[in-house]
């Protein structure tokens, strides 16, 4: 990773703001990252029109869809929200009849979404005044800021992976592995991805790790810019307790977890080798969340591994606090935003170097050089031989403060403010301010 991106600011993060250069418009399909980059702009005073595809309404729960009933939030008020719900619930019935699937319905609904959100900024525009800033998640901007660049107003495009580089990682793990790739995206996918980095005046992504991907596609670095995420809830982690014991062994084994998506980027191939390696040995396995049947099925034929399956957020707090380690051998993410809600737990945490920063290698967790089974069973065997060091590794987890939604909010806030007056801002950005 060059380190040009990673210059600090020299001032406070709440001063030489204005906050009045104007408000922003947040695009985005379904309730990516708790709607934090809506919520952290209200928070901090920044005027923010949320443009969103589906908003829960109703004051209860729909059976036959939870996921649509988690659609809202209350710290985001109903009046700030334009939202589409029965041309959504339209559209989706009518994808389901017709078929749809696969790489095809990604698209549709894509476009779809675009379209709706670039009519709403363009009505926004007309009604009153432009907004300063326009943004949007990846891969369904490319209307949305070619409306706003009509109008002037200035774009943000959210990046939420490390883009093509992602594809490439995840077909060579497959070819490897002697696995069908069935999953990349077409060439028109892409193309219009690369328009909206040219659409973009900032393009922003949660880690160095995806930085790095950008600038290898040739995305200018003077557009680039890291925001890491944050993680706020309604109901904050409690504490854990630390019970860890002197030594592991069958009546107390290590408790390990893995939660996501039970895929070959995630790097289930080398968890699963890695398994084997330690049969035998006083280690819990626990796999929570959904993905390839055939790596769900690797899984479940391995000693000491316990396959859950995908589980309501509530659920998944249960398997955090029960467990004494998370386990995230991912080949690349984002960010991966499990990361944060395992640190919320006060979990030490075993990762990958490709993903976001999150991990202090050897302080409150170990980092993998590379992903193997090797260097996973090797990561693991360290707490098993040594609980001292899986104490030591807790409790400075549970010391260190997480990142807060009012700090995102003025991040947020300084990177719009230095598109709205740039001569006024003198700031050396980072890729961590």
């Amino acid at each position: 990773m060059k380190r040009g991106i990673e210059r600090r600011s020299t001032v406070p993060l709440e001063t030489n703001l204005n906050l009045e250069c104007g408000g922003w418009i947040v695009c985005q399909i379904g309730a990516r990252e708790h709607f934090s980059i809506a919520r952290a702009l209200y928070r901090v005073g920044v005027p923010v029109t949320l443009v969103t595809d589906y908003w829960h309404d109703a004051p209860f729960a729909w059976p036959f869809s939870p996921r649509l009933s988690q659609r809202r939030h209350a710290e985001v008020p109903r009046t700030a929200v334009r939202a589409f719900n029965a041309r959504c619930l339209l559209n989706e019935l009518v994808s389901k009849l017709q078929g749809a699937n696969g790489w095809g319905r990604i698209l549709a609904r894509n476009r779809w979404f675009g379209q709706l959100a670039a009519q709403a900024v363009r009505r926004a525009a007309r009604c009153n005044s432009p907004p300063s800033i326009v943004f949007s998640y990846s891969y369904a901007a490319e209307e949305i800021f070619e409306s706003a660049k009509r109008f002037g107003s200035r774009t943000i495009l959210g990046q939420i992976d490390p883009g093509p580089a992602e594809t490439r990682i995840v077909a060579e793990l497959h070819e490897k592995a002697g696995l069908p790739f069935l999953d990349e995206p077409p060439p028109a996918y892409w193309r219009q991805w690369r328009r909206e980095c040219e659409l973009a005046d900032i393009v922003m992504v949660n880690s160095n790790w995806s930085a790095q991907g950008l600038l290898n596609e040739g995305i200018p670095e003077g557009k680039i810019r890291v925001v890491p995420l944050v993680y706020a809830t309604d109901c904050p982690a409690p504490a854990r307790d630390l019970l860890i014991p002197e030594s592991f062994g069958t009546n107390r084994p290590l408790r390990v977890l893995f939660l996501g998506q039970v895929i070959a980027r995630k790097g289930i191939l080398e968890l699963c080798e890695a398994a084997r390696k330690l049969a035998g040995k006083p280690i819990e396995w626990t796999i929570v969340g959904h993905g390839d049947h055939r790596l769900l099925d690797q899984l479940r034929g391995l000693a000491q591994v316990r396959v859950v399956g995908p589980v309501s957020r509530d659920t998944a707090a249960e398997y955090y606090r029960q467990s004494d380690v998370f386990l995230l051998p991912t080949h690349s993410d984002g960010y991966a935003i499990t990361q944060l809600e395992a640190a919320s737990f006060g979990l030490p945490i075993i990762a990958s170097r490709h993903c976001g920063d999150v991990v202090r290698d050897g302080v409150d967790g170990l980092l993998l050089n590379e992903v193997t089974g090797a260097s996973i069973a090797a990561a693991i065997m360290t707490y098993v031989t040594s609980p001292k060091v899986l104490a030591r590794h807790a409790q400075a987890r549970r010391e260190t403060p997480l990142s807060t939604l009012d700090e995102l909010g003025w991040r947020l806030a300084r990177l719009g403010n230095s598109l709205c007056e740039p001569s006024s801002e003198k700031l050396e950005w980072t890729g961590n301010n």
